[in-house]
């Protein structure tokens, strides 16, 4: 990401988090109890909750509001399981009495109950869509756009912009995601994501990286074997050749980012160099991931992903076997991406990203916004791993602190990483029988 902080929108007006994605020192009002990362203190021994007949007609239920919030026990006070989506049809298992409910509660998954008062039961059986909403033949959930110069009008109705009553106004390359076009008062006005309408000839559109790393041959016994060609590479016919080069160039060579495989190696000169099927590489010319210990503590087959910053590579794994590779833009200088080992904290089908709350902003720094960033695993306090719409420099650090993604690469890590997101939920929390992904940042 390019912001100092984030703005993330969980729920509807019920959850809302500000923070510093991008910051070393989140905003103050990121460590409230709702929202918090932390520790929690040992739970208390859930009560018994009073079973109470369902209803032999009713088979599923219709979510009211947006970001509805799902609870892991019928219980106002019990730790969020998700959120909902508006209108998602859930399944209805059964119902229960419990606090902060003023009619019952409705168990809709494994672990996750909604208060009826702000759900419509129903006898149709469940239908919901699996977030985020994915167009046939599209990689991104959303046709994107930037405003094309600071002071871009957004109007909340038809009739607001006809009568040029605007809401906002937009800084140049502010990032908005549009649900579709109309045109009227002479002229096309695109529909974004949030409802509101801004003039199309305002927007430029946003051209996404198509880039998408590379599944790992079973075969292939390590990650420091696989990596992508830094631009143009030659394939020289010796070890020798390739460590110091020749007089002639060779008629092979790899494109930028082209995947290359080391099926051999040899030393030279202390350098170790590696023999692909088309021809020899020095790997100082491949973006590839360091050798590194596996973590400690290590479940058979758990999923997990190794991100090398140096090399701006991430891994995924299965148990000690790399099954995906790609690139990423993790932090740049001053705003590094946490080194460690986390466990994504919570899974959100989309968020919206801004800088615009940062209380440390200054008047220097350009103010920051971009609607509807798919795919997101937030691993360390409000560092995440994510898609991005606005850039295609992975490889390169550049972000202030999230792991920036090609939108494959993002949604193939999001829709692999545990814990799975149901349809018609727009985020899912880790429990301790199925935590969230292990990320370790080097």
């Amino acid at each position: 990401m390019t912001s100092r902080s984030l703005s993330i929108a969980l729920t509807a007006a019920v959850l809302s988090f500000t923070g510093g994605l991008l910051s070393r020192r989140p905003a103050a009002h990121a460590q409230s109890a709702l929202l918090t990362t932390a520790q929690r203190a040992p739970a208390q021994q859930p009560q018994p909750y009073p079973r109470v007949v369902l209803g032999t007609n009713v088979r599923s239920v219709r979510v009211l509001r947006a970001g509805e919030i799902i609870r892991s026990r019928p219980d106002a006070n019990a730790p969020r399981r998700g959120t909902a989506a508006l209108n998602a049809l859930l399944p209805a298992h059964e119902a229960a009495l419990g606090p902060g409910c003023s009619t019952r509660w409705i168990r809709v998954g494994h672990g996750a109950w909604l208060c009826q008062a702000n759900v419509e039961p129903s006898n149709l059986a469940p239908s919901a869509q699996q977030l985020p909403p994915m167009r046939e033949g599209a990689w991104l959930p959303y046709d994107y756009a930037f405003a094309s110069f600071s002071g871009v009008r957004t109007f909340r109705t038809q009739t607001d912009a006809l009568n040029e009553d605007w809401a906002e106004q937009l800084e140049r390359s502010m990032g908005v995601a549009l649900t579709g076009t109309q045109r009227f008062g002479g002229q096309r006005w695109a529909q974004t994501a949030s409802g509101r309408w801004i003039a199309h000839n305002e927007l430029i559109a946003a051209r996404p990286s198509e880039w998408q790393g590379a599944l790992i041959d079973p075969s292939i016994p390590s990650a420091d074997r696989v990596g992508f060609a830094r631009g143009r590479v030659y394939l020289w016919p010796s070890a020798g050749q390739a460590a110091s080069g020749g007089r002639t160039a060779p008629r092979e060579s790899a494109a930028a980012r082209e995947l290359l495989v080391a099926v051999e190696t040899a030393e030279v000169r202390g350098r170790t160099i590696w023999r692909t099927p088309r021809g020899w590489v020095d790997p100082r010319n491949v973006y590839v991931s360091s050798a590194a210990a596996m973590p400690a503590d290590l479940r058979a087959n758990e999923r997990w992903v190794d991100i090398d910053t140096r090399a701006q590579v991430l891994v995924a794994y299965e148990g000690t076997r790399p099954v995906y590779f790609t690139l990423v833009s993790s932090g740049r200088r001053g705003f590094d991406t946490r080194r460690g080992e986390f466990r994504a904290w919570v899974k959100l089908a989309t968020t919206d990203m801004s800088n615009a709350d940062d209380p440390d902003l200054d008047t220097s720094t350009r103010v920051y916004s971009v609607e509807r960033v798919p795919w997101v695993l937030f691993f360390h306090r409000d560092q995440a791993l994510h898609g991005v719409y606005w850039h295609d420099r992975f490889g390169t650090a550049r972000s202030h602190g999230c792991v920036n993604l090609a939108p494959k690469d993002a949604r193939w890590i999001f829709e692999w990483a545990p814990p799975a997101l149901p349809a018609g939920w727009e985020a899912v929390f880790p429990t301790d029988e199925e935590p969230g992904l292990r990320v370790r940042v080097r």
